[in-house]
This record gives C-alpha cells, sequence and structure tokens, in this order.
C-alpha cells in the first residue's frame, strides 16, 4: 500500500548544461508504509502529466532552478503526430532493426550498452551495475532494437499508463557508423508507434534545453508540447523550436 509521496527540494551541479551553474529541482518519491521508495507509476504518470514533471525510475522530478528556466519537460500528442519525409525514410531504412519489450532487468548486454554510451555520452551520469538494476526494476518494461545479429543496438526503459508512455533513460550504440542511423530517433519513432496503436493520447520524452547537445534534438518532432510552468499547463510547440517559442510570459 502506498501511503505517502515526499516532495524533496534539491540543489546540484547541473549536468545538462555542465557549466557551473546549479540546478534546483523538485523530486518527487512515492514511499510505502515501512518507509523504503517504491514504484508506483500511475501515481508519478499523474504528477509527470499535471505538475510537469520528468519521469525517473523511482520518482519523477521537475525543473525549479534559479540560474536559468530553459529546460522544459516535453511530450508529443499522439493524436495529432505525423512524422516527416525524412523520419518515413529513417524508419524504412530500419527495417533490418527488431523492435520488442523485455522484462525490466539489467543483463550483461545492456550494461555494456549503458557504459558505452555513457562514456560517450554523459559520463557524470554512470551508474554501476548494482544500481541500474536496481532502477530498472522500478519500470514497467524495456524496449529493445536488435540487429541482424540479435544485438542489441539501443534500449529505453519505460513507465506504462492508461494514456501515456513514458521515456525514463534511453542508451544506443554511439559508435560513428551507428550514429549514422540514428538511433535514437528511430527508438522514439518506434514508440511513437507503439503508444499510437495501443491508444496512448501522449509520449513523454523527457526535457528539451537547446543550450544542451543531448536534449537540444527533443523538439525534432511535430505536434511537440512543453510545460508551461507559469500557467501549469502544456503549450504546444513548433517543429526544430527557437530559444523564443520556449519562453513563456504567462
Amino acid at each position: 500500500m502506498f501511503q505517502e509521496l515526499s516532495i524533496i527540494d534539491k540543489e546540484q551541479n547541473c549536468d545538462i548544461v555542465p557549466d557551473g551553474r546549479k540546478s534546483n529541482y523538485r523530486v518527487f518519491v512515492i514511499k510505502n508504509s515501512d518507509d523504503f521508495v517504491s514504484s508506483d507509476n500511475r501515481e508519478l504518470i499523474e504528477i509527470i502529466k499535471h505538475q510537469g514533471a520528468v519521469g525517473l525510475h523511482f520518482a519523477a522530478f521537475s525543473f525549479n532552478c534559479v540560474a536559468c528556466n530553459a529546460c522544459k519537460p516535453i511530450r508529443i500528442d499522439l493524436e495529432k503526430f505525423t512524422p516527416t519525409r525524412r523520419q518515413k525514410k529513417l524508419l524504412r531504412n530500419s527495417e533490418d532493426l527488431e523492435f520488442n519489450f523485455v522484462k525490466p532487468e539489467i543483463t550483461k548486454e545492456l550494461y555494456d550498452l549503458h557504459e558505452l554510451y555513457a562514456a560517450e555520452r554523459m559520463a557524470s551520469s554512470h551508474e554501476n551495475f548494482s544500481n541500474l538494476s536496481k532502477y530498472a526494476t522500478q519500470n514497467d518494461c524495456i524496449a529493445v532494437l536488435s540487429d541482424r545479429n540479435k544485438r542489441i543496438v539501443a534500449y529505453t526503459m519505460l513507465k506504462l499508463g492508461a494514456d501515456s508512455v513514458v521515456g525514463v533513460t534511453k542508451y544506443f550504440d554511439p559508435s560513428p557508423q551507428s550514429q549514422k542511423r540514428s538511433l535514437g530517433v528511430v527508438m522514439d519513432l518506434k514508440l511513437i508507434e507503439f503508444g499510437k496503436q495501443h491508444g496512448a493520447k501522449y509520449f513523454y520524452l523527457g526535457a528539451i534545453n537547446l543550450d544542451s547537445e543531448n536534449i537540444a534534438h527533443q523538439g525534432r518532432y511535430n505536434s511537440s508540447e512543453v510545460f508551461n510552468t507559469a500557467t501549469e499547463s502544456w503549450v504546444a510547440i513548433p517543429r526544430n523550436p527557437k530559444p523564443q517559442d520556449l519562453e513563456f510570459n504567462s
């Protein structure tokens, strides 16, 4: 039985734009009666939807930074989404990849891919095998892309709600050859297709920040919306937004 939602205000060095600035987060954590942090994904998804939070493995967080407000939670309205010509071509060129779901358990192959990705893209967020395994179990499943040799080349941990697909963390092969295939985009497009086929209304990507090379690309999909904290509502933005598209006066 889940009894308590704990809200924690936390400050740390910003790892999205690592220029020395501080970041402030409100972390929403579900606790059970034994006071151990646990996952109640249905409750967390409601927080993500209504408070503009971003999904974590065992919690959700919203941005409350003093230094800037460049990070915005972002989602895709699946009912309105249509892929671009380039995205359609990317899917056609990826027909050799198998898209599947597995249990939220970290194998050696999944961890090795995490290690490769973290070393290239997110060294400050590197996790050991034990932690990543613990985090994985707090999600509903893991979506994987595999090549013809059954080698996993990308995966995303997911939370699934009645009308929502929430991407938590995404890892993919960072090698130059794989980068040409835009595996991260292929994974997103596959999850969009999955969500539409199963009647979901929204796909939550995480956050967008145009100053960060790792998440600036989140706005490449049409029918995207970002959360306006002033009005506590989701606002439609154009594909490939400019900074002024993410600034709200009210």
